[in-house]
């Protein structure tokens, strides 16, 4: 059985339903017969490698110090997450970062500190998002956002597990809870 995008379906089969239909796909010479239970939505692919569009917002921002721009970085450096091109992952989060500690800006930096810990995730790296996780949580409570002090008790929680601190982690994830229960209110 197989599921077809539209694209498919309108050009194998117009003014069809498709469903019920069959198709073959070549194999060495051999057809191999399919049988069309469904039909799903085209979807739009992304380049991962480049981020997609960040890439292009990243240069239309320019050089220059800004909020957005390490937002941008931070998010670039994220979607990088899913790809093998760690060097650039590693560069793009540190450079937001960076920028965020020169701009002063306590909400872009704990963004910023999020988004290196994603992009650094890996043994490697243990104590590096051991100490950006905490200080996402101390920006956090300085600014008084809940919601981003529960992320940072999520990037600490995943990396006192991994330390195998597993009474810190308790700790954590004691604190992580109530926050939860209290975001639900």
């Amino acid at each position: 059985v197989m599921i077809v995008n539209e694209s498919l379906a309108k050009r194998d089969f117009p003014n069809e339903n498709p469903v019920g239909k069959r198709i073959s796909i070549g194999n060495n010479g051999e057809p191999i017969w399919w049988e069309i239970v469904g039909v799903a939505a085209d979807v739009r692919s992304i380049d991962l490698t480049e981020g997609d569009g960040l890439a292009e917002a990243l240069e239309a921002v320019g050089p220059e110090d800004s909020t957005l721009r390490v937002r941008l970085l931070g998010l670039l450096a994220e979607e990088l997450y899913y790809t093998t091109n760690d060097s650039r992952r590693e560069q793009l989060s540190r450079e937001a970062v960076e920028m965020a500690r020169r701009l002063g800006d306590p909400a872009s930096l704990a963004l910023a500190l999020c988004s290196r810990c994603l992009a650094v995730w890996g043994p490697d790296h243990l104590d590096e998002r051991l100490e950006a996780a905490r200080e996402v949580i101390a920006l956090a409570e300085d600014l008084g956002d809940r919601q981003l002090l529960a992320i940072g008790c999520q990037y600490l929680f995943v990396a006192q597990l991994e330390q195998g601190d597993m009474t810190a982690a308790g700790a954590t994830l004691d604190a992580y809870e109530s926050l939860a229960d209290d975001l639900r209110q």
